[in-house]
């Protein structure tokens, strides 16, 4: 060391005196050199425990990112399986033997069981054997040629349902690039596909509806329309698409329905109706148009379907059927019906004083010449030209009208009396004027006319007609060719006279075959096997024109001169007759009724003859009913009472027409055996306005069911009546709501 440090220190030009070590350049060198061996020595020292320090340093921040990254690792990995788990599409993975690696939560629910379960099995575990193969093969056509497979294929799953599934199936690899097995995502278009055929079915059928069809958005703009709507209307999809669908509508339906079309789409309501739309050419075509709107999820409106049937030719038909029933078909005017309704209707809303109207039967003078010696063509056509020439004389306002054979009346609105009897004397003085040429012979004919006045008090059509025969009778009474204008001493005299006039045609009705059965259904307003439905047999009259005569018209004259209880009979004997040759009709039924008069009741062997006639004709008694005022029960109470006793001891069931009417009604009742109650249709048809009406109605229906009897309404017209009839506890409803009498033979048939 000496030796070695002697020789640096010559290097460095340090001579020592070796002799005397003690020197003090050598013990300051030793000194020296000791302190820096020291300082060397905690330098290292230093720096080995900075290292220690250091390395410890590392160590912990390594240990730090290792735990950070591995938290990172498995928070990243929870994200992703999150992720996979909340994809609705099927996700699996498979290894290089096509044994299940895992899957998401779809996945699992549509194999029906947990990944746990799953991971390891193979597809033969879950599908049948030819299913399961066919997966195979094209597992290992993926992983051998490392091809991307995209199909779509029907699979049945364990739960036997057959699922179509666009899937995609593909290889995965490690970070070193080698094959670890395939991935595979599908998704269930079983519901999708399955709308794409309805949707094409749909709009093939759309396509070639014969319905037009068109959808409008919520800006009233056409959007689409299908090859019916230009058959129809004459546009194409091209000139009509984008513009308004009003282009489309005639001035009278946007007139007509425009507003109440436009509020209940607005609402979101359905909205149907005919109108009149147009067509290219100008034309106008009649339709009937539903309009449904089509909303979105969250409510709101975004298109409107149009569904418009072509009704043109049913609407000319429908008009030309109104026209032929509502006027006479050999002159065109208005026939005895339509003027009837029409003076009905004035008389409803007749109430104003202020208002003034008149109305005249007019009947040809010499009309009987005519036709006697010339013939029935002759007659006709002498009605026409008479109706023709009558036209252009009466005010445009006038309603004129041929009643039958060469009577004829005038409705004449908002005129006065005097006014009136102006207007008929022109009318007269025309047809005075009038002559009638036929085959080289000619005829002057004349014109009788009764004139009656309307006033605010006249609400009874029948009585007004009346008046009106009456002053025309009286006309022709006097000399004929005039004008009578009705007065109450005229009424007896007429009504004599025409009761006996009604006596001669009753009779000759009879012999002639000119009576009719007619029905109207009786209705249960409760659908039970013991609630069946009713008929009521009633008889009409046929005039020898084929017009249908009312029975008020007859029947007072036929009770007047005793001939109501042959009317009874005939009713009877034919209504059996035709019934019994129905038998299915009288199975499918409950009860017919037929009206039994009082004259009827007392008359001496009635009772044998109805006995009879079911012995004779085979009839069964439980099919019929028989009805009988409640006057003319209470008027021969006795009598009455042991004709009920007797026919419903054979099976037959009776009702009390018209109950209520009588001042005694609820006295008497408990002295008849009858079956149904009949409430009189007075009470009945305002009972939705009248709370006295009411009040009767529901106490005529308790007292009824109270006594066992089921209960009738009478009158009923309207929706509003049957609603209410049915919170009282009424059994069966009668009236215009369910139609009017019709002859019973088409009935019968079915027509």
């Amino acid at each position: 060391m000496h030796s070695l440090l002697t020789r640096q220190l010559k290097k460095a030009g340090i001579i020592l005196d070796e002799k005397n070590p003690d020197s003090k350049p050598l013990g300051q060198l030793l000194e020296l050199v000791n302190n820096a061996y020291q300082e060397l020595d905690r330098d290292r020292y230093t720096r080995e425990r900075s290292l220690a320090i250091s390395s410890k340093e590392m160590q912990d921040l390594y240990d730090q990112l290792k735990a950070r990254s591995e938290t990172q690792l498995e928070r990243d990995r929870a994200m992703l399986r999150s992720l996979v788990d909340s994809i609705p599409d099927l996700i699996f993975f498979k290894d290089r033997n096509s044994k299940y690696l895992g899957c998401n939560r779809a996945y699992c629910d549509y194999v029906g069981c947990s990944e746990e379960e799953l991971i390891g099995k193979t597809d033969f575990d879950l599908f049948n054997e030819s299913m399961a193969e066919e997966i195979r093969e094209l597992d290992h056509a993926i992983i051998d040629q490392g091809e991307v497979y995209r199909n779509e294929e029907w699979i049945t799953y364990p739960d036997k349902k057959m699922q179509l599934i666009d899937s995609i199936r593909s290889s995965f690899h490690g970070v070193d690039g080698d094959l670890l097995g395939l991935i595979g995502i599908g998704r269930d278009i079983t519901h999708r596909k399955q709308a794409e055929e309805q949707l094409q079915v749909l709009t093939h059928t759309v396509e070639q509806s014969a319905s037009v069809v068109l959808i409008v958005d919520d800006k009233n703009r056409i959007k689409y329309v299908n090859p019916k709507f230009t058959q129809v209307t004459g546009y194409s999809p091209e000139e009509v698409i984008g513009k308004s669908s009003q282009y489309l509508q005639s001035r009278e339906t946007l007139i007509e329905h425009g507003k109440e079309m436009q509020y209940a789409l607005s609402n979101g309501r359905e909205w149907r109706g005919e109108v009149c739309n147009q067509k290219k050419d100008g034309g106008r075509y009649w339709a009937h148009i539903v309009i449904s709107p089509i909303k979105d999820p969250n409510g709101a409106i975004t298109y409107y379907l149009c569904m418009i049937e072509d009704i043109t030719e049913a609407h000319q038909l429908t008009e030309q059927l109104s026209f032929e029933a509502s006027h006479d078909s050999l002159t065109g005017l208005v026939n005895r019906r339509e003027f009837e309704t029409q003076v009905q209707y004035l008389l409803d809303r007749n109430g104003d004083r202020r208002q003034h109207h008149a109305m005249c039967f007019m009947d040809l003078d010499q009309f009987k010449v005519v036709n006697d010696t010339c013939g029935h063509s002759a007659g006709d056509e002498l009605l026409r030209q008479v109706s023709q020439h009558l036209t252009g004389k009466v005010r445009s306002n006038d309603t004129l009208a041929r009643l039958g054979g060469d009577e004829f009346g005038m409705l004449m609105e908002y005129c006065s009396l005097e006014n009136a009897r102006k207007v008929a004397e022109n009318l007269q003085e025309s047809i005075n004027k009038f002559q009638f040429q036929w085959e080289g012979r000619l005829f002057k004919i004349g014109i009788s006319i009764g004139l009656v006045a309307i006033t605010s008090d006249d609400h009874n059509l029948t009585e007004l007609f009346r008046n009106a025969d009456a002053a025309c009778y009286m006309a022709k009474d006097l000399g004929r060719s005039r004008i009578h204008i009705y007065t109450s001493e005229d009424r007896d005299l007429a009504q004599r006279h025409g009761e006996m006039e009604w006596v001669t045609r009753i009779y000759r009705a009879l012999e002639e075959n000119q009576l009719q059965l007619f029905a109207q259904s009786i209705n249960p307003m409760v659908k039970a096997p013991e609630k069946q439905l009713h008929y009521e047999l009633l008889i009409r009259m046929q005039s020898d024109e084929g017009d249908i005569i009312p029975p008020g018209s007859f029947l007072p004259a036929a009770e007047r001169y005793n001939l109501i209880a042959m009317l009874d009979r005939w009713v009877i004997n034919n209504s059996f007759c035709l019934l019994m040759e129905h038998h299915a009709f009288l199975s499918n039924i409950g009860l017919c009724s037929i009206n039994l008069s009082g004259q009827s009741l007392t008359e001496d062997g009635f009772l044998d003859f109805i006995i009879n006639r079911f012995d004779e004709t085979g009839m069964r008694p439980e099919k019929i009913c028989f009805e009988i005022t409640e006057t003319a029960a209470i008027a021969n109470l006795s009598m009455a009472s042991n004709f009920i006793t007797a026919l419903r001891s054979i099976g037959c069931s009776f009702a009390l027409d018209d109950f209520g009417s009588g001042l005694s009604s609820f006295g008497y009742l408990k002295n008849l055996p009858v079956d149904y109650l009949k409430i009189d249709g007075m009470f009945v048809k305002d009972i939705v306005n009248n709370p006295i009406d009411r009040a009767m109605v529901k106490s005529i229906n308790e007292i009824g069911q109270v006594m066992g009897m089921e209960t009738i309404a009478e009158f009923v017209e309207n929706e509003e009546t049957i609603a209410l009839l049915g919170t009282i506890g009424v059994d069966y409803v009668q009236g215009y709501a369910f139609g009017r009498p019709a002859p019973l033979l088409d009935i019968l048939n079915g027509t």
